[in-house]
């Protein structure tokens, strides 16, 4: 994918009249959840006990966490990296993101996101890191023309 002057490398999300929407972070393309088979970041909650667990085992560095209060931290993981024998729990941002707003001209942010159907001859695209994606849900649909290339064998 290229936008401007870079080159990114972006999941496609959804192509020409799909209808699409995000709903607590997971995306739905015409009423069907399409990340159910994908590892992807998302932003949890964890406790202090965990993120210590987490650094410990060099899953994540110290500062790759961020401080809510005083033994509450968010960070991004994975499914993968979650650990059923501490505490998590994925956070859902619930205010509008104004950066969303003024592209869509909808109160949403990137976890409730939509519902919208992609333009003809335009495409959605996500990156697997949700929280920290500069993706069609802040720079919009992108003409088919953009495309630069297709990355394929990706697992």
């Amino acid at each position: 994918l290229s936008y401007m002057t870079g080159r990114w490398t972006h999941r496609l999300g959804a192509t020409p009249k799909d209808r699409i929407d995000i709903r607590t972070g997971d995306l739905y393309a015409n009423d069907s959840l399409i990340d159910d088979k994908l590892t992807l970041n998302h932003l949890y909650l964890i406790d202090e006990n965990y993120k210590n667990w987490l650094v410990k085992n060099s899953i994540i560095k110290e500062n790759e966490t961020y401080s809510i209060k005083n033994d509450t931290f968010l960070a991004n993981l994975s499914t993968k990296e979650l650990n059923k024998n501490f505490y998590y729990k994925k956070y859902i941002h619930d205010t509008p993101d104004d950066s969303i707003t003024i592209r869509f001209n909808q109160p949403w942010n990137q976890d409730n996101f939509g519902p919208v159907t992609v333009p003809e001859n335009y495409l959605f695209f996500l990156g697997d890191n949700r929280n920290n994606s500069l993706d069609s849900r802040y720079i919009g649909f992108i003409h088919k023309s953009k495309i630069r290339g297709t990355v394929l064998g990706y697992k």
